[in-house]
């Protein structure tokens, strides 16, 4: 089965990485992505996968390119659409029905959206939760706060689909993080260390 993501870059940040990971450890499907805007870290992590990418490069007036992202799509013929945060969800998704596919999967990764992200972006959640009967066939949350702040904001109910983010502790280990830490800024044993695995942001409380 082909799978194609959409998403807006491939910058350093967690859903970026979420979709890495599902690219390097699902080897069941073939995956292909396109990116909606620039380039970034993991365009090469991807390309050293094997994982093909494609580059739309749109802004807010390339209709254009928005032909083109349906063009791209129907030359794939993908079995899946899988959509990434508020403006793939809304671009992408749209492009891909346009294109004549109806699976597509929304990916939710945010939980709370008031005060802490732009107007705009507000705004376009909150006409995704009114496509929701529409475009997607599924719309995967990241968290139970997740889930009840789109059911709040009128998401489709019986669509959602909570899968929770996973981590390879052999990789990620906290113990090991600890003592690295320790021993890099001679930090005594019986000192406290803590740590965050987040950005410094509002939207990360």
């Amino acid at each position: 089965m082909q799978i194609t993501h959409i998403i807006s870059n491939l910058g350093d940040g967690g859903t970026e990485k979420v979709l890495f990971n599902i690219c390097k450890y699902d080897h069941k499907n073939k995956h292909i992505v396109i990116c909606l805007k620039d380039s970034g870290k993991y365009h090469l992590l991807l390309t050293q996968l094997g994982i093909k990418v494609h580059f739309i490069r749109m802004n807010l007036f390339s209709l254009y390119k928005f032909v083109t992202l349906v063009r791209t799509l129907k030359n794939l013929k993908p079995d899946i659409v899988q959509t990434w945060l508020p403006h793939s969800d809304f671009i992408g998704g749209i492009a891909a029905r346009l294109a004549g596919i109806n699976r597509v999967v929304w990916n939710v990764r945010y939980s709370r959206i008031n005060g802490v992200v732009k107007l705009r972006t507000i705004i376009l959640i909150n006409i995704l939760s009114k496509l929701s009967n529409l475009i997607p066939k599924k719309i995967i949350v990241v968290s139970k706060t997740a889930l009840s702040n789109c059911v709040d904001l009128g998401y489709q109910s019986k669509k959602l689909n909570l899968v929770q983010n996973g981590y390879d502790l052999s990789i990620f280990n906290p113990f090991q993080k600890k003592n690295f830490i320790r021993k890099k800024f001679r930090i005594k044993d019986n000192i406290p260390v803590i740590g965050k695995v987040a950005r410094y942001d509002l939207t990360k409380d």
